[in-house]
């Protein structure tokens, strides 16, 4: 396809990640964001096509996602690991 869209996409990712610690919000950016880029490069026509539906199929799969996001339940980078210490600390 075309490099460039896909190191912007990563980048976008990343700094969403890196912001807010929620990978599965960098995940839908980065592919919302896609055909975007897509735009920016010039490409049109098929791959702009693909970068729609691939972005819609992986907001699709992230659904759930989006629920928690929204509900502010969806679990962040590391927050396992404190939680999992937490409770190891409360049961000594």
């Amino acid at each position: 396809m075309d490099w460039r869209v896909g190191l912007c996409a990563f980048a976008v990712w990343l700094v969403v990640v890196v912001v807010t610690r929620y990978i599965s919000l960098g995940s839908i950016l980065a592919a919302a964001s896609t055909p975007l880029f897509f735009v920016l490069y010039g490409n049109y026509g098929y791959y702009l096509a693909l970068g729609v539906v691939l972005a819609m199929l992986l907001v699709e799969r992230h659904r759930p996602n989006v629920g928690r996001l929204l509900a502010g339940t969806e679990t962040k980078i590391g927050q396992k690991a404190r939680q999992t210490a937490d409770e190891t600390a409360e049961e000594q």
